[in-house]
């Protein structure tokens, strides 16, 4: 091999790392700041750019979506928190809605936001969630880090997010887990503690769910991580009795200033 050869190949590795390092590092340009959307989503920025958005969404019969900015809803600040109480209507439900009051209580480098759900009617639901919305320029070719909060770096499930989309494969992972890392090492990283209750207290309260999804398969430039309390292409059957309560900390590594 000539030496001329190596020293093209050793130009092209070096190119490639700085790219690398680009990803990286492109996250967060400048300080992080959140604010509470009206209807009740949760918007998180850098540098004026959304890196990540957090929002209650639904599924009627058929698959068919309700994203939390259809709500209507009512925003107070009690102190140093902010309180949403609204509805969200459920598309072939026959005029049935999600019915929530969402609490957020703010530290300097993380926030916890309480969710306690019910329903206006007797409805199926094919699905029931609070998904965060990741942009794909931000966050493709970094990884998801899963598993329990004290568990060894070796313990965790690394789930990639792909540069790419691959039809065959959007579904990224569905895996019960109480703590997501999101992009671990960068300046937009996250961590995802969760906790989930039915309310019941002959029931147990179950482990948290997720599903990790690349949504260019729906036209969406964006990954999604989905805790779902419901997905079931069957259908589900809620009452104007059923209860739930999601609890979810989302920590930063730097402060998060609140607009």
């Amino acid at each position: 091999m000539s030496s001329r050869y190596i020293g093209h190949l050793v130009s092209l590795l070096v190119i490639f790392a700085l790219l690398a390092c680009t990803v990286c590092t492109a996250l967060a340009d400048g300080p992080l700041t959140a604010k509470l959307l009206p209807q009740g989503g949760i918007q998180i920025m850098s540098d004026g750019k959304t890196i990540a958005t957090l929002e209650l969404n639904a599924h009627g019969p058929k698959w068919t979506h309700a994203g939390q900015e259809t709500a209507t809803a009512t925003i107070t600040k009690p102190g140093s928190a902010r309180r949403c109480e609204g509805l969200l209507p459920v598309p072939n439900t026959d005029g049935g809605a999600v019915r929530f009051v969402e609490v957020i209580r703010p530290k300097p480098k993380e926030f916890r936001v309480t969710y306690e759900l019910g329903f206006t009617k007797t409805m199926t639901l094919d699905g029931l969630q609070v998904s965060l919305l990741l942009p794909t320029e931000a966050y493709a070719g970094h990884a998801v880090l899963v598993g329990r909060p004290s568990a060894e770096t070796a313990d965790l499930r690394r789930i990639l997010l792909p540069p790419q989309l691959n039809e065959q494969g959007w579904q990224l992972a569905t895996l019960p887990a109480e703590t997501l890392q999101i992009a671990p090492g960068a300046d937009g990283a996250m961590t995802l503690t969760a906790r989930v209750s039915t309310g019941k207290r002959s029931e147990a309260s179950p482990a948290p769910n997720w599903a990790i999804q690349d949504l260019r398969q729906w036209k969406q430039d964006a990954f999604e991580a989905r805790l779902f309390l419901i997905m079931s292409d069957q259908g589900k059957q809620v009452t104007a009795d059923d209860k739930m309560t999601v609890q979810l900390d989302v920590a930063f590594p730097s402060e998060v200033q609140w607009e």
